[in-house]
């Protein structure tokens, strides 16, 4: 599994939640990016070296662009699946068919849930996605829901979203708008409902 994580000014905040979660999680076959700013690689390599992460550099203007360089890169050597992963999350478990909070994974539970959502994604469903914690309380019909937004933590298939900008001559929405421009196209997504994801607040931290 190849997961990128692309993180600006938070290698305090990376280094303790979501690397850490994530290696932990990860098995030899796992291989982890860091993607930082090229004036920041310094700040980040200890935390890289911690953690067994490859370290990108990049100086990309915003996040579709650096989305776009990324699936760019993955094509260019041949990663048919990655993961981009926001650098302030956190991720919990339930099951999907019941209401009531949910539990942040172990490690096992995590790598079964990369594992069982990277295996999803295909040439008609590219892009896959998890729940956000805020929406988690209540029980689904389904274990998996499609055409839902998916951000924050993007399991995709290169050989389909390699064709598809993120950047749309706006920064902001661009997840939206590829998940919409995805469905336009005749292609689906699929959002998991079991597994969920947060992001850092002072609730959690």
């Amino acid at each position: 599994m190849i997961i990128f994580i692309p993180s600006r000014g938070r290698a305090d905040k990376i280094d303790k939640y979501t690397l850490n979660q994530l290696h932990a999680a990860s098995t030899e076959a796992t291989k982890l990016y860091l993607v930082v700013p090229e004036a920041e690689y310094d700040e980040y390599l200890p935390v890289a070296r911690r953690f067994n992460a490859v370290l990108l550099g990049e100086n990309e203007p915003d996040l579709p662009h650096l989305y776009d360089s990324l699936v760019q890169y993955a094509a260019l050597y041949n990663m048919k699946r990655i993961v981009i992963v926001d650098d302030d999350l956190v991720f919990f478990g339930k099951a999907y068919n019941l209401s009531g909070s949910a539990h942040r994974m172990t490690s096992e539970e995590l790598r079964r849930a990369f594992v069982r959502s990277e295996a999803r994604t295909s040439a008609e469903c590219p892009l896959v996605g998890w729940r956000h914690k805020h929406y988690c309380n209540r029980a689904m019909r389904s274990e998996w829901v499609e055409n839902r937004r998916v951000i924050g933590l993007m399991f995709l298939y290169v050989p389909v979203v390699k064709n598809i900008p993120f950047f749309w001559g706006h920064p902001e929405l661009f997840d939206q708008r590829v998940t919409l421009e995805l469905i336009q196209l005749g292609f689906k997504n699929a959002v998991n409902t079991g597994d969920i994801f947060v992001s850092l607040v002072p609730a959690v931290v």
